[in-house]
């Protein structure tokens, strides 16, 4: 979803102000070796652990508890992830969610359990579901920035939320950049920084 959100808008752009470019996008939530599959730039979240890259810091998202103000006028607050058997929960799949929901307590970080009433594999479905007032979501907070500061979710739990995630740039080392990766890189490095300190 953050390629759909995020990354697109900057490639349409792009194209138009070098038409002569191709750009060849591949949107996954799946780990793929970058030189095997011949990738040029990846936008990576969480820890990198593949020392043959080169990474270029972009920011960090969190993941943040929400549900639409319709759903919290009928059910209590959850003042602890405890609370949550007690809930309708909006699970994603893509997050690995089925073994419960990230929090973090006294420094630790652990899976909770949830009452599921729902699991799906796609963000922005599950995104609203939770707009209609069918349950909770915990969600990437770039993914519904705009729905809280419109008032379309109200967060709960943020005292326990898990610790934000790194994101990178990355591309393979031990070769000369082309130019058009280079540009690419300058272009987009800095509108990606601005979107995800927004979006925090």
């Amino acid at each position: 979803m953050f390629g759909r959100m995020h990354v697109a808008p900057l490639a349409a752009h792009f194209l138009i102000e070098n038409p002569r470019v191709q750009i060849d996008m591949q949107l996954t939530d799946s780990v793929v070796s970058m030189v095997d599959e011949g990738i040029d730039i990846s936008i990576r979240f969480g820890e990198l652990h593949d020392s043959s890259l080169i990474a270029i810091p972009l920011g960090y998202a969190g993941r943040v508890l929400c549900a639409a103000p319709s759903y919290w006028g009928k059910h209590p607050l959850p003042q602890h992830p405890q609370d949550l058997k007690l809930h309708q929960c909006l699970a994603s799949r893509g997050l690995n969610q089925e073994r419960g929901w990230l929090f973090r307590i006294d420094e630790e970080e652990r899976y909770w359990p949830i009452n599921t009433s729902l699991y799906c594999n796609d963000s922005s479905a599950l995104i609203r579901v939770a707009q209609e007032g069918a349950g909770i979501a915990q969600v990437m907070s770039y993914h519904v920035a705009a729905d809280l500061a419109a008032g379309k979710l109200v967060t709960a739990l943020d005292h326990c939320a898990p610790k934000p995630q790194p994101i990178h740039a990355v591309y393979p080392g031990g070769k000369l950049l082309p130019a058009k990766v280079r540009a690419i890189l300058d272009d987009w490095v800095p509108k990606l920084r601005v979107v995800l300190q927004a979006n925090q």
